[in-house]
């Protein structure tokens, strides 16, 4: 049977199922979640949704009800897991309860490289690195194939579209080879009734005076070196402009238009370390990249997790010295688009 079949089947036999995402959730977990969710409903499944944290106020354009950041640990004829290619990026509900995840009947859900870890290893795994977000994948896994069941509104046609724009950066970062892939997908969510005007103003427009005052303080302490572009913020200077971390980090889609650069990086202090993001424009493989710190993503879009030593600017000088060194070797002699 192919996985995708057997993935239908799980998902149509359970009858009281879990779905979780990953922590600092984003517009791709968010709309995988709830595309999903709002698709099994309609086929008379009892479904409950968990997150380690709430998601950002850019959401709140969006019906959504309030999420459950606790976890009950109880009976699930299934546990599927979204847009994560480990348990421990939801660590929160998965760190000292590993047996509970061990022995549940699981679905992973992902689109990232590298390729999931065997954590669960009993765990149905679809896997699909040429998806630019795992809203493509539910799309591909329920809707283009039942058709018959009228599983589709406007509302699930929203949440997966926002998906696939949030991930690709309105298509801006989208990878040559994704390309027809996502318009195609994208294109009939738009068909479906997705709200696209909804979405873009939203998450791409309608800053607020903080949100651009604080890109302006982000802009202002950039830097450049060679090919590429560096920021970055502190946790203290987020809580004091009392913003969400995602509406700090709209900065990247400016600073990405830096006609020369083709690397841009922005730090982001946090209580794990510095989070790192990283946007390329085809030059260099970002994902390769952030693997050399522990992290992934995309080709042109990924991040990873660096430790913090109280002194962020000192911090990030080092690191852009390590990357420098690195660089040579996550070049592409193809630019891709």
């Amino acid at each position: 049977m192919p996985l995708s079949q057997t993935i239908k089947t799980k998902l149509e036999t359970a009858q009281t199922i879990a779905l979780f995402w990953h922590e600092n959730i984003d517009g791709d977990a968010l709309g995988s979640m709830y595309g999903l969710w709002l698709q099994l409903e309609k086929l008379g499944k009892k479904i409950w949704y968990f997150t380690p944290d709430q998601p950002s106020p850019l959401f709140s354009f969006l019906d959504i009800s309030t999420l459950q950041t606790t976890f009950d640990y109880g009976k699930y004829d299934l546990i599927v897991l979204l847009d994560m290619n480990h348990p421990l990026r939801m660590k929160k509900f998965y760190k000292d309860h590993e047996e509970y995840f061990d022995q549940a009947e699981t679905i992973i859900i992902d689109h990232h490289l590298p390729e999931p870890i065997p954590a669960l290893s009993h765990a149905t795994i679809f896997a699909d690195h040429t998806a630019i977000a795992a809203c493509e994948l539910v799309y591909e896994l329920t809707t283009a194939r039942r058709k018959e069941k009228n599983l589709m509104d406007e509302r699930i046609a929203t949440f997966l579209y926002m998906g696939m724009t949030s991930d690709s950066g309105n298509f801006r970062h989208d990878e040559a080879y994704q390309t027809t892939r996502l318009m195609e997908n994208a294109l009939w969510a738009i068909k479906q009734g997705a709200n696209k005007q909804a979405v873009i103003n939203n998450l791409f427009r309608n800053k607020s005076y903080e949100d651009l005052a604080f890109m302006q303080h982000i802009l202002a302490r950039m830097q450049k070196q060679e090919d590429i572009c560096y920021s970055r913020y502190t946790k203290a200077e987020l809580a004091d402009s009392w913003l969400h971390r995602d509406s700090a980090d709209y900065a990247l889609y400016l600073m990405v238009d830096v006609r020369t650069a083709q690397l841009i990086i922005l730090g982001k202090e946090t209580d794990e370390g510095i989070r790192i993001s990283f946007r390329g424009k085809g030059k260099y493989n970002t994902r390769e990249l952030a693997a050399h710190f522990g992290g992934g993503g995309h080709f042109n879009a990924s991040g990873c997790t660096i430790p913090s030593s109280g002194n962020m600017q000192q911090d990030m000088e080092v690191f852009i010295k390590q990357i420098q060194t690195i660089l040579p070797t996550v070049t592409t002699p193809i630019a891709q688009s």
